[in-house]
């Protein structure tokens, strides 16, 4: 343990990290009044003092991004920017239920818009399930693009398009008479350009890369889709939930289902190259409650099993016999 800093409530949000300043929100759906912490991550002065904090009257859920000395995030109906080093306000803007962790790129803030009946009392009639372009500088509004169902996904920008999820179900709540979709816009003017149906909702980071388009559904179904028109390329079955973000490296991904099984797939090939039951592996029971996403670094793989904790694996070497399933 190096560091600890104690949150008011539960951490839902992942952290973002530039300039040796970790930024990272608290609380989920149901909690009131919590704060955005930025803290020191990297000086001279004691690693995990706190910076600043902004209260926030609901929750922040959605992982905030830093560019260029500020954060950007969402909260409620109200869509933040502020100066990364101080906390102080720099513009807000109003968007619906605005649970979607923003990319920005070239200037422009690229955000969803979730559903219109949790908006506050006084934004009722106003409209939710959008994909909106804001100005990073000023938070007007560059484009709006209603959505035929919420978008609460995280959004990915590549090749002068804009890919994000949308759907129905929840991090815990799904079941029949789910409704999912991935969206591709025209960054610049916000023109759609498809859409692919999915059986349920698409929650987790979308990565693209070379023009293909890695989807982790709901339904428990990995999708390789062509970024140029949105057709399914290939789909695997994990069995279980997919709602932690794929992570893709050279013509490998890997998925984490809810059951914390780990898929790492060829996407070229088409072909499954190990299968492994983390928990079961590391001698920690049985979980459903991994929404944590990997993160691939300095050739291990770092996964949050829920209430199971945290383990480093170390991927087979590419000669090495495939991992027992």
């Amino acid at each position: 343990m190096i560091w600890k800093h104690k949150a008011k409530m539960l951490v839902f949000s992942s952290p973002s990290l530039a300039d040796g300043v970790l930024v990272c929100g608290e609380g989920t759906h149901t909690d009131t009044g919590a704060r955005l912490y930025a803290l020191r991550a990297d000086s001279d002065r004691p690693a995990g003092e706190r910076i600043w904090e902004f209260h926030v009257p609901g929750t922040v859920e959605a992982s905030p991004c830093i560019v260029g000395g500020n954060v950007y995030f969402g909260t409620g109906d109200d869509f933040h920017c502020l100066d990364l080093h101080t906390g102080r306000p720099r513009w807000k803007a109003t968007v619906i239920d605005a649970l979607s962790s923003p990319a920005v790129v070239n200037g422009t803030v690229y955000v969803g818009s979730g559903r219109s009946e949790q908006a506050r009392p006084e934004n009722r009639g106003r409209q939710g399930r959008q994909l909106l372009a804001l100005d990073a500088a000023t938070g007007r509004a560059r484009w709006r693009r209603k959505l035929k169902l919420p978008c609460s996904s995280p959004v990915s920008c590549a090749d002068g398009r804009v890919v994000a999820g949308s759907g129905t179900g929840t991090f815990v709540l799904g079941g029949p008479g789910g409704a999912g979709e991935v969206i591709c816009h025209d960054a610049a003017t916000g023109r759609p350009l498809w859409a692919r149906s999915l059986p349920d909702n698409v929650l987790a980071a979308i990565p693209v890369q070379a023009g293909r388009v890695h989807v982790a559904c709901r339904d428990g179904r990995y999708y390789l889709l062509a970024l140029a028109d949105g057709q399914v390329l290939w789909e695997y079955r994990c069995g279980r939930a997919l709602l932690s973000s794929p992570v893709v490296s050279g013509d490998r991904v890997l998925l984490i289902s809810c059951r914390g099984v780990a898929h790492c797939l060829d996407f070229k090939r088409r072909q499954l190259l190990w299968k492994l039951d983390l928990p079961r592996e590391a001698d920690l029971g049985k979980t459903s409650e991994v929404f944590s996403s990997p993160v691939l670094s300095g050739g291990r793989i770092y996964v949050g099993l829920g209430p199971r904790g945290l383990i480093c694996l170390k991927p087979p070497r590419p000669d090495a016999p495939a991992a027992r399933s």
